[in-house]
Order: C-alpha cells, then structure tokens, then sequence
C-alpha cells in the first residue's frame, strides 16, 4: 500500500497559491529549489477534460462533474471536491492539456481513459472533413486509408496494453504492447514530421490530432514499461520522446501558425488586408503554439516522476494500480523532492508497506 502521505488528492490551497507554479506536470514554489510536487492524472480526469472541451472552464458544471465522476448522485463532500479541482485546473493553467488527447503527463493504462481519448480524435479527425482530404493530396501519410488504418491501430495496441490487467501473463502482454506502440509511434512521428518538416505545412486543426496520437502511443509505451517494473527503461524512453518530439514542433511557432491560417484563406504578405488579418489571427496562434509548448514540457518532465517514483521504492505496477482505482480524485499529488512541504501538508518519509511486485 502507497503511504497516502505520498500520493493523495491535490490539496484545496493549490486552487489559489500564487507561489506554486507549473513547469509541464512538475510543481515548483517561488524561492524554494526543487520539485514540491508531481501531478498525476487520475480516471476522472477524462471526464473533466470531456465538459471543459464542450463548454469551457468557466462554464463547467460542478454538480454534473460529481456526478459522472462518482458514478453516482454526488456526496457535498464528491461536489466540493469537484470545484477544488476545477480551480487547481485553473490556477495551474492545466485546461488545455485535461481536454487534448494527449492527457496530462503518462497514461495510466485505464480502458476508459484511451477509449475517451481515440474518441476525441476519431472526431477531430471526422471533424476536418474535406479540409484533410486536400491536406493528403500533397502529404502521402496523411491519405484518408492509411490515417484511418493507423488510428484504429493505436486503438487496438492501447486495448492490447488495457488487456494486461486481466492476462495470465501481464508482463508479457505489456510487453508485446509496448512493441506494437513503439512501430505506432514512429508512425504518427512520421506524420507529425511531414507536416511540419518546411515550417508548417497544414493547419494547426489537423496537426493536433496527429500529435495527441503521437503522445498517446509514446505516453502509454511508456507506460507498459512503467507497470512491467522497467522503470530505468521507461525512462531512457521517455527522454527519448521528449527528445523526439520536442524535435518535431520546435519549427511550429505563433508565426508559422498565423502564416498558415492566413495561406488557407487566401491572405498573402502581398494582399492589401494582411496586416489587419494578421493581428485578428495572432491571439488564436499565440494560444497554440502555447499549447504546444506545454505538450514539449510536459513530456520533458515525465522521467522526473519515474525517477521519484524509483525514489520512493514503489514499484511501477503498483503506483499504476493505485492511479486507476482512484475514484474520489480526479488530479492525485505525488510528493516531490524539495524538504519542506506544501503549506498545510505534511512531508512523507517513504511507502507504507513492501510492494508485493519488489
């Protein structure tokens, strides 16, 4: 059993501290070194996620959240719960990750949560319509086929990796998993790389999907070798990917996006409107190359949580175990590094009890 010190819900103080900021899924305090916290994501999440992308944070409706999220008619205690996290998600500027695909730091291998999110990008894919049908006329890896065939191949390799838990032999179906995600994420590299390899040669709406895919291929690859006890080669890995990725999208910029919205609807450096439309575009393009950023960061900082995990001595099938049985908390903490603990927590000292997977 995880000490309960170690891994627990995010406290109520992180909806409002100003002195703890984010760096990807890390947490820092203003004037102290070292991580105060790791957040990890838990199944409800994928609720959260799914109202904030269809209505917006400001508009999410705590009473229905709870109640999703619990399965049942919410408890006060489920709701104010709810509302704690919405204003963590707020504070830590974590909206745009809670609704991507990508999700937030490593998946937790849970069948609802990679259901979820192949859904999200089934529809963003569904949603691009004839604009991608133009986009595979010059970027053979994005034929209408071969994306589908390669969609639906992520998805029966994250059921593969789900299956695990119920195998007779896990180790061996995580393994097997974690190959079939490794040719998948070379795949979606592929894409990811042919639409951006000459700055940005599609619109930021169909290079989305394709980096959710990306993410979620190389996030629950990592995974598999996180729940195996591979926890130095999940994180070899997991560097690695940042490595990768962060590769991959250093050329895509607020600038590259705005020249691209504005090429798809005919503005030119050399039309009379171009700097009027330039301007309108250049929030939107701001807020993406935002986006991406984040997503760079946060695959950066995933080998620190492995690494702290290796720390702390729980095994990594045990941590992914206590993740996804997680009904109360949409957004755990685990305790980071630095000394002092988060005001009105109390610093752990290590596990509770000898992991039975050691």
């Amino acid at each position: 059993m995880i000490d309960p010190l170690i891994l627990a819900g995010a406290p109520a103080h992180l909806a409002a501290d100003p002195s703890i900021y984010r760096v990807g899924m890390l947490l820092f305090r203003k004037g102290t070194p070292g991580i105060v916290a790791h957040l990890v994501e838990a199944p409800g999440m994928s609720v959260i996620g799914q109202q904030i992308g269809a209505m917006g944070l400001t508009n999410a409706n705590p009473i229905s959240l709870a109640t999703s999220v619990a399965g049942h008619a919410a408890t006060n205690f489920q709701l104010a719960k709810i509302r704690q996290v919405l204003g963590v998600i707020e504070n830590l500027q974590l909206a745009n990750l809670a609704i991507s695909g990508a999700g937030l730091g490593f998946s937790i291998i849970s069948h609802k949560l990679l259901a979820e999110r192949m859904d999200k990008m089934a529809q963003q894919i569904d949603g691009l319509g004839a604009k991608m049908d133009r986009i595979a006329q010059s970027i053979e890896g994005l034929r209408a086929e071969r994306l589908q065939r390669d969609f639906n191949d992520l998805r029966t390799a994250c059921e593969l990796a789900e299956g695990g838990w119920q195998a007779g032999d896990p180790e061996k179906e995580w393994r097997h998993a974690s190959d079939r995600l490794h040719t998948l994420q070379n795949e979606f590299a592929a894409k990811v790389q042919q639409s951006t390899i000459r700055g940005l040669n599609v619109d930021i709406a169909a290079l989305e999907p394709l980096i959710d895919a990306l993410t979620l291929a190389g996030a629950t690859r990592i995974s598999c070798r996180i729940a195996i006890g591979d926890l130095d080669l999940a994180r070899t890995i997991s560097d690695q990917f940042s490595g990768e990725l962060n590769a991959l999208l250093q050329g895509v910029g607020a600038a590259e996006i705005s020249f691209k919205d504005l090429a798809l609807r005919g503005v030119t450096p050399n039309s009379s409107n171009f700097a009027y439309e330039a301007e309108k575009v250049l929030p939107f393009a701001t807020k993406k190359a935002g986006e991406l950023r984040d997503r760079e960061a946060v695959a950066s900082t995933r080998s620190a949580t492995i690494s702290r995990i290796q720390a702390l001595g729980i095994h990594g099938r045990e941590f992914l175990e206590r993740v996804r049985s997680e009904t109360d908390e949409p957004l755990l903490i685990l305790e980071g590094e630095a000394m002092a603990a988060m005001p009105g927590e109390n610093a752990a000292s290590g596990v509770q009890a000898q992991s039975p997977y050691a």
